[in-house]
């Protein structure tokens, strides 16, 4: 080897390695979330004969986990792209308030809210807030990878993403297709760990 080509290698930086692609990583946040599910709280026992309103069910939650992983490969961009996003998140909401009023207009008031009395309810808080604290984590290491224009920003999306992805793999064990009682009992918890991610971000994720 040369000396002027000693001396180009050596100058040349070294690229720096990609990191993880959210999309794999929240699929594989999915896997181990529904695994738990099947071995642990264990599935429900009517999911071999899915009605329509399971399928309903896993359209509801799998829309809003699809919206949050958009939304978190979005802000852990230095220049996101907001183009679109407000579009998308009106459609999601026009989803879900479709869904409940179509609900509220067929179903007695009664049994909605007898859903809330149920077993269903605790359980559905307490392991959507866990799929969706340990999901955080996860996802609050991977961000440090990336250069998010606002890191507050960027906490919020990795608590919805972690937590919405949590509520598609806990939904394989509840029972209650209930679009009311979804927005709710899964809602809560996502709320909860998008809030907490939004403050703990500027502590923890570093660039």
């Amino acid at each position: 080897m040369k000396t002027d080509d000693l001396i180009t290698l050596l100058s040349q930086s070294p690229q720096p390695r990609k990191p993880l692609s959210f999309s794999l990583v929240l699929l594989a946040c999915l896997a181990m979330m529904t695994a738990f599910t099947v071995f642990v709280p264990g599935l429900r026992p009517d999911l071999a004969i899915a009605r329509m309103a399971v399928v309903h069910k896993t359209i509801l939650l799998g829309a809003a986990a699809g919206m949050a992983g958009f939304l978190l490969k979005n802000a852990a961009k230095p220049m996101p792209d907001d183009q679109g996003v407000k579009l998308y998140l009106w459609l999601l909401v026009a989803l879900y308030l479709g869904s409940i009023f179509f609900e509220l207009i067929t179903t007695p008031l009664s049994r909605i809210a007898g859903f809330f009395y149920t077993v269903n309810f605790p359980e559905c808080l307490f392991f959507v807030t866990l799929y969706g604290a340990v999901g955080s984590w996860i996802l609050l290491w991977l961000m440090r990878f990336y250069a998010p224009h606002d890191l507050k920003k960027a906490g919020m999306t990795i608590g919805f993403a972690a937590a919405t992805t949590g509520a598609v793999g806990y939904s394989l064990h509840c029972t209650i297709d209930s679009p009311v009682f979804i927005t709710i009992a899964y809602g809560l918890p996502v709320l909860l760990v998008s809030v907490i991610m939004r403050k703990l971000a500027d502590k923890f994720i570093r660039w």
